[in-house]
C-alpha cells in the first residue's frame, strides 16, 4: 500500500488543444470531467462541491528530470515571497485535480508528459482557472494553471 496521490487521466485533443477530459483519483474517490463550454463536472468527490477559489494561498509545483529540484526551488521561493505555501506532490494529475476543485491555488510544471495535462488542461480551464500550456521540447510540456 502506497500513497493515494495518483490518478487516471483521459483527454481528447483536437487541433492540438484539449477539448474534453476525465480524471479519476480512485484511492480518494474523486472523478471529474469537462468539455469545452460545459464547465467542470464533479462526478464523484469526498466533498460536496468545488469552491470557486482556494481559501488559502497554496501553490503546487512539479519537478522532473527536465527541470529538476534546483530550478523549481527558485520558483517555489518566488511564491513563498508572495506569502504562498508551496507543496510538491510529484503527480501532475493529482495536483491539477486539486487545483480544479479549489483546494490549491494552482499548479506549475515545466517538462511534464502530454498524458499529464491532456485532460487536466480542459478540466482546469472549465473550472475557472487561467491555464497556459505548450510544448517546450519534443514530448515535453509546460503547464501553468492558476486561480486569478
Amino acid at each position: 500500500m502506497g500513497l493515494p496521490i495518483w490518478g487516471i487521466s483521459i483527454g481528447y485533443i483536437e487541433n492540438g488543444r484539449s477539448v474534453a477530459g476525465a480524471i479519476a483519483l480512485p484511492e480518494l474517490g474523486i472523478e471529474l470531467s469537462a468539455a469545452v463550454g460545459t464547465g467542470l463536472r464533479v462526478l464523484k468527490s469526498s466533498s460536496t462541491k468545488p469552491s470557486s477559489a482556494p481559501p488559502v494561498k497554496t501553490m503546487s509545483i512539479g519537478e522532473n528530470d527536465y527541470e529538476p529540484g534546483p530550478a523549481t526551488d527558485k520558483r517555489a521561493q518566488r511564491y513563498r515571497e508572495k506569502d504562498y505555501s508551496v507543496v510538491r506532490y510529484r503527480c501532475a494529475v493529482f495536483s491539477l485535480t486539486m487545483a480544479a476543485l479549489g483546494r490549491l491555488s494552482g499548479y506549475i510544471e515545466h517538462g511534464c508528459g502530454f498524458w499529464d495535462i491532456a485532460a487536466a488542461e480542459i478540466i482546469c480551464r472549465e473550472a475557472g482557472l487561467k491555464v497556459q500550456s505548450s510544448e517546450i521540447a519534443p514530448g515535453r510540456y509546460s503547464i501553468d494553471a492558476q486561480w486569478s
